[in-house]
């Protein structure tokens, strides 16, 4: 016959339970709190100096574009950075991204960073991620689901470019799509998108394209120092860069200059 336990051995079971799960819960507690502040000190030390482009010196108005690959920012350093002694005035945002295995999801860092650049007071814009491997319909639907445009901020994006290790690669027969993604969101939110492609596909798509002509764009060219063959007219803002970096990360940034005055800028946002 199986002898009943002890009250006594219960109690005391449970405080030494107690006493292990208080430890583990102490123990975790003081290895965050160490690492962060490692992590924080070490960004203290993320110092490259002066950022400069002889080949931008026409160009007073500077922006980033981020997404969850950026990993978390810190915002002090972005509002402190400077690109030829002037400041980051903008910043767009990947909201949604569609990808070549069908998936389609939010940016799980977007929410943080369209409030913190509102905070400090950096104009931001949010961008799409096109996929031909999505249907379209819920490619729209998903930015118009997790974007809340406001007063002051810049238009939608839609970034339409070839990504190899994604397997994404546009083509003439995505066109329709593209329209369809433009017109529904321009519907949606009362603005004209903005188009991000590369210099490349904007020569073979977009530009002699009458679908598209009220469209502005965004061009990617890294591999000139001028938009060769591009006329001035042609480009709201241009990425002339990926390799960017600022202070307190680690990551590389994408650098964007936009083709006009800060005013001009203000002019494009909503009202």
């Amino acid at each position: 016959m199986k002898k009943k336990k002890n009250n006594n051995d219960l109690i005391g079971k449970g405080i030494n339970w107690l006493v292990i799960a208080l430890a583990i819960v102490l123990v975790s507690t003081l290895t965050f709190y160490y690492l962060d502040k490692k992590f924080n000190h070490n960004r203290d030390n993320l110092k490259y100096g002066k950022q400069a482009y002889s080949y931008l010196e026409n160009y007073e108005v500077h922006g980033i574009d981020i997404s969850k690959h950026n990993g978390e920012l810190d915002w002090k350093y972005i509002t402190k950075h400077e690109i030829n002694g002037w400041p980051l005035s903008f910043v767009f945002i990947r909201a949604s991204v569609a990808m070549a295995d069908g998936n389609l999801e939010e940016d799980r860092l977007f929410r943080d960073n369209w409030r913190k650049s509102r905070e400090n007071a950096i104009t931001r814009g949010a961008y799409h991620f096109y996929s031909p491997k999505v249907d379209i319909n819920e490619q729209i639907r998903i930015f118009k689901r997790i974007v809340k445009l406001r007063s002051g901020d810049l238009p939608p994006v839609l970034d339409v470019e070839n990504y190899d290790r994604g397997n994404i690669y546009i083509t003439k027969k995505n066109l329709p799509d593209i329209l369809k993604w433009l017109k529904t969101v321009h519907n949606h939110f009362g603005v004209a998108p903005i188009i991000y492609t590369s210099k490349k596909l904007y020569q073979d798509y977009f530009k002699n394209n009458a679908k598209f002509a009220k469209y502005h764009f965004w061009l990617a060219n890294y591999e000139t120092e001028k938009m060769n063959g591009i006329e001035s007219s042609e480009f709201l803002f241009w990425q002339h860069n990926e390799e960017g970096k600022i202070d307190g990360h680690i990551c590389d940034f994408d650098l964007n200059v936009f083709n006009g005055s800060e005013k001009d800028l203000e002019k494009m946002c909503l009202k």
